[in-house]
């Protein structure tokens, strides 16, 4: 559920476990013969802002929810409904469950769940089961659930590198990271073909500068940016790829073009779920292009401090020996 739209319902089966608060090592000991079920909470992995990665967040309240009871004289029962816990089958009820990484342990994530149990099932003898080291004492539950809010809200991992590429045009991509997290298909496509359609001038004076450094010809660059002159920008595009810089390809695929292939064919008639697919993989496509720049880019600037350095020295050796 996490990484789910909010508003989304999904069905899931999961397991289950008896409350050890109620049992003892020895049967002839039980608090109680009524043993409450519990769903145990998993790890999960999410983005860590602190970090600056991925993670995994523990649970921080356990269980998510206490789902039946089975009374250990009369075998499974259904969900018991006279403990106020205890939840009957078909019943929604509102669910809090927190995390925290695993590693800073400051950043926290809350989701607000409604929870529908359809249904559940024990061992058939919990009793004969908890007597016999090994034995399975877990039971099963099928559970319906529907997360209605997130705290901090949902987010898609931002790539700070493409914030050179798109200058100014950095909240609209923002506003489209938010609303795919949230789920919402068009608007994240309409944010980020914004943001593609804005930005041409400064992704193209980007690859002309990797392309410099790369030791493009000067005729080649001239070309590139040209295209920016060009009223139809994604044939402009098409006309330069047999001079695209190899370095700044993607599976050998000229990643301007695969980023305006989506765009010229727009929303029209797309359903919300293929607007959001699009919508990741024109972010996944921004954020390579973004980083493959600044990697070519501050790479060359790292090697010609290098050789710069190097040069200076081999000069002043050169001039402390001749003195």
């Amino acid at each position: 559920m996490a990484e789910s739209p909010i508003g989304k319902t999904r069905q899931i089966k999961v397991q289950v476990v008896p409350d050890s608060k109620f049992l003892r090592p020895d049967l002839k000991d039980l608090k109680s013969r009524n043993v409450r079920w519990q769903v145990v909470l998993p790890r999960i992995r999410l983005y860590c802002e602190t970090c600056d990665g991925d993670r995994q967040f523990d649970p921080q309240l356990r269980p998510l929810l206490t789902i039946g009871s089975l009374d250990l004289g009369q075998g499974p029962q259904k969900v018991q409904g006279h403990n106020k816990p205890i939840r009957e089958i078909g019943t929604v009820c509102d669910q809090f469950i927190h995390f925290s990484c695993g590693d800073c342990h400051s950043q926290r994530k809350k989701y607000a769940l409604a929870v529908e149990i359809l249904d559940f099932s024990t061992p058939v003898d919990l009793a004969v089961a908890l007597n016999k080291p090994g034995e399975n004492t877990t039971g099963t539950a099928v559970i319906e659930l529907t997360k209605y809010g997130e705290i901090p809200k949902p987010n898609t991992r931002l790539n700070n590198k493409i914030k050179r590429v798109i200058g100014e045009n950095w909240e609209l991509y923002r506003k489209g990271a938010d609303d795919e997290a949230a789920g919402n298909g068009i608007g994240a496509f309409a944010y980020y073909r914004r943001v593609v359609e804005s930005s041409k001038e400064q992704l193209i004076a980007q690859i002309c500068r990797a392309a410099e450094m790369l030791g493009a010809k000067k005729s080649v660059i001239k070309r590139i940016k040209a295209t920016t002159e060009e009223r139809n920008f994604a044939s402009a595009i098409q006309e330069i790829d047999e001079v695209f810089p190899a370095e700044l390809r993607l599976h050998d695929e000229n990643m301007l073009l695969l980023l305006y292939r989506p765009l010229s064919e727009g929303l029209h008639n797309r359903s919300d779920e293929e607007c959001l697919a699009v919508a990741a993989s024109i972010r996944v496509l921004l954020n390579a292009l973004g980083s493959r720049l600044s990697e070519v880019i501050e790479n060359e600037q790292a090697l010609t401090q290098a050789i710069v350095g190097i040069r200076k020295f081999a000069r002043n050796d050169s001039d402390d020996r001749s003195t």
